[in-house]
């Protein structure tokens, strides 16, 4: 079909536009890609001030990673050696979280270190 009429094709092209959803406009909040980035950098700035160190800081811990714990003399928590068996079930390169470097036993002769894999406690 040919228009040789410009009212025509304008009011076709109007016809068209009205039925376009128009977008939702945007609201200037704190919750626009805008405002939320700035109330994270006041956010960061407030805790940065305040020495908000402990946010992010961890604790640090030490390890000891054995490769044959079954070579070494384990003591369990009642100061007893474990047995060969026992010793046998801590996989290689197991770490273990050192709790006291240096310590004895009830002894006050036996020089060990008090180490712990997961919740139980072992003198080495």
């Amino acid at each position: 079909m040919y228009i040789n009429n410009y009212s025509a094709v304008r009011a076709v092209s109007f016809r068209f536009n009205r039925k376009r959803s128009r977008p939702a406009p945007r609201s200037a909040g704190l919750f626009t890609a805008g405002g939320a980035s700035a109330v994270l950098a006041l956010v960061f700035l407030a805790l940065l001030a305040m020495g908000a160190n402990p946010l992010w800081a961890q604790q640090r811990q030490k390890f000891l990673v054995v490769e044959k714990p079954a070579n070494l003399e384990f003591y369990n928590k009642y100061e007893q050696k474990l047995s060969f068996r026992e010793r046998r079930n801590f996989p290689a390169y197991q770490p273990f979280l050192i709790r006291r470097s240096k310590t004895y036993l009830s002894d006050n002769f036996t020089p060990v270190m008090e180490v712990a894999r997961g919740k139980r406690r072992y003198f080495i």
